[in-house]
C-alpha cells in the first residue's frame, strides 16, 4: 500500500490526469524502492532515503488550476498504465 500525502494547494486530481499519472508513479516507485510520495501543485517528490528524494515536475500534458491537477495534453488516457497505481491514487485523491 502507497503512501500518499497531497499538499495542501491541491484539492483534487482528476480521472484522467490519476490515468496519466499511474504508470509515472509506477516507475518512480520502482526506482526509489519506497512506498511514499508527495503530490505538489506543480511535482510529485519520491523519497529515495533518508536525504534523498526524485522529483517529477508536471510538464505539458497534466495543468494545476484552482486546487485541480488536470489532464491537458493532446491524446488522453482512456485507461491507467498500472490498474492498481490508479485505484489507490484515485481514492485518495481523485476527483
Amino acid at each position: 500500500m502507497m503512501k500518499i500525502k497531497v499538499d495542501s494547494y491541491v484539492r483534487g486530481i482528476t480521472r484522467t490526469a490519476c490515468y496519466h499519472l499511474s504508470g509515472i508513479i509506477a516507475y518512480n516507485l520502482a526506482q526509489t524502492g519506497k512506498d511514499e510520495l508527495i503530490i505538489f501543485k506543480d511535482k510529485i517528490m519520491f523519497r529515495k532515503g533518508f536525504f534523498g528524494a526524485i522529483v517529477y515536475h508536471y510538464q505539458g500534458n497534466l495543468f494545476y488550476n484552482n486546487g485541480i491537477i488536470d489532464y491537458v495534453g493532446v491524446m488522453p488516457p482512456t485507461e491507467p498504465d498500472n490498474q492498481m497505481v490508479f485505484e489507490e491514487l484515485y481514492r485518495t485523491c481523485g476527483i
